[in-house]
């Protein structure tokens, strides 16, 4: 990213500014206790983080056709206990 002229800080900015952006949609939808909960999953599992983290991109990049975060929710539960 450098030699295209974009500084570390820059690119970090970027970033998170974006994941913020996430967060904030998440934390609307599912309200702070589902929120919270999503987060502890994923906190606790790298294939739920991953599909918390892909489908944050897709609903970003308008490609979560139909798919909520409270879908990504119930699957995070369902496969917690599994």
């Amino acid at each position: 990213m450098q030699q295209r002229g974009i500084s570390k800080d820059a690119a970090f900015g970027s970033v998170h500014q974006v994941v913020s952006v996430g967060q904030a949609a998440a934390m609307r939808e599912l309200g702070q206790a589902g929120y919270d909960e999503l987060t502890r999953l994923a906190d606790n599992s790298a294939a739920i983080k991953s599909v918390v983290i892909d489908h944050g991109i897709k609903r970003m990049t308008g490609k979560a056709k139909h798919v909520t975060w409270r879908h990504v929710l119930a699957l995070a539960r369902q496969f917690a206990r599994a």
